[in-house]
């Protein structure tokens, strides 16, 4: 069983937070995408739709594309969350709407997270900073750390070391 308190997060659990953050991201953005299309489309029963319901819709569709694949996400969230908000008013959409505003809201303020194309462009050293040795970066400030510091010229005979 997992000891926990509430000021120290488990850290079995954070090691899944980018995988949740992707998949919160993407099923939301397919939902949009979804949203967007029936409103595009007018189903079930076919039509033209009015000039309000096209905006929304491209919106929802362009922007359920861009939050999905995670490229220009935060700015895709915040067009997404703002057009929703409108929409609940607007459109009269049902109350799940608001939802899908506070989870693209949320996303404006999380980012994409690793798993997308934002974190593969702008952070390209994230996908080959894996140690292939096991050690990382606390190992390495740790072993910085455990060096007693010495000043320059002084040297150490071997039976004298820590």
């Amino acid at each position: 069983m997992l000891q926990t308190t509430r000021n120290r997060p488990i850290s079995e659990l954070s090691v899944w937070a980018p995988l949740v953050l992707a998949i919160l991201r993407i099923v939301s953005a397919l939902l949009l995408i979804d949203q967007g299309l029936s409103t595009l489309l007018h189903f079930p029963q076919a039509g033209v739709p009015d000039a309000l319901d096209a905006a929304a819709g491209a919106i929802e569709v362009v922007g359920g594309v861009l939050i999905a694949v995670g490229l220009y996400t935060r700015v895709a969230a915040l067009a997404a969350a703002a057009e929703i908000a409108m929409a609940y008013g607007a459109l009269d959409r049902p109350d799940t709407s608001i939802l899908f505003c506070v989870i693209f809201f949320y996303l404006v303020f999380a980012g994409p997270g690793m798993w997308s194309l934002d974190g593969r462009i702008h952070q390209p050293d994230v996908w080959q900073e894996v140690p292939r040795n096991g050690g990382g970066a606390r190992a390495s400030l740790a072993t910085v750390h455990r060096e007693p510091a010495r000043l320059p010229g002084t040297e150490v005979s071997g039976d004298a070391q820590d």
